[in-house]
């Protein structure tokens, strides 16, 4: 096992006053580059048991799509609605700290997404975009959404 060194700057005084939950959140954002809604974990194995074979956080692709289909050529983000600018305009006003830096890194999230969008599309691939809550509300309803791209795609290869 390789540890990966963690660089959180002034780490003892950040870390005073939070929960022993947000700290153990912390160390792992620091260690794997991540932390996981849950949603992003537990919808793909609804569609494993559903027969679709996948990769996640897919790091081949632009955007490292949280779950790809290779075989049919389906990516697939769940996106997070604070992250990635969910009715942008109307939330917009609503953010009252540090606004400039949120602002232009929410409008960066959603100029990126439809980069990586685009250049998913040329190389032939089906882009899917779901909102987390949405997911999580509904979890079978954006499954059958997935399955039906998939019996789209077998039948434009058949």
């Amino acid at each position: 096992m390789i540890i990966k060194p963690c660089v959180m700057s002034a780490f003892p005084s950040s870390c005073i006053g939070l929960t022993w939950g947000a700290l153990v959140g912390a160390l792992f954002v620091c260690y794997y580059g991540y932390l996981s809604t849950g949603m992003v974990d537990r919808y793909p194995k609804m569609l494993w048991h559903k027969g679709i074979r996948y990769r996640t956080n897919y790091k081949k692709l632009p955007g490292k799509p949280d779950i790809a289909i290779t075989k049919y050529k389906i990516a697939i983000f769940i996106d997070g609605e604070f992250w990635h600018g969910y009715e942008w305009e109307k939330h917009k006003p609503r953010i009252k700290r540090n606004r400039e830096y949120w602002i232009h890194k929410i409008e960066y999230n959603i100029e990126h997404d439809k980069k990586v969008n685009a250049k998913l599309q040329a190389d032939g691939w089906i882009v899917l975009r779901f909102w987390s809550k949405k997911v999580l509300k509904n979890p079978e309803y954006y499954t059958e959404i997935i399955l039906w791209y998939i019996r789209g795609e077998k039948e434009s290869h058949a």
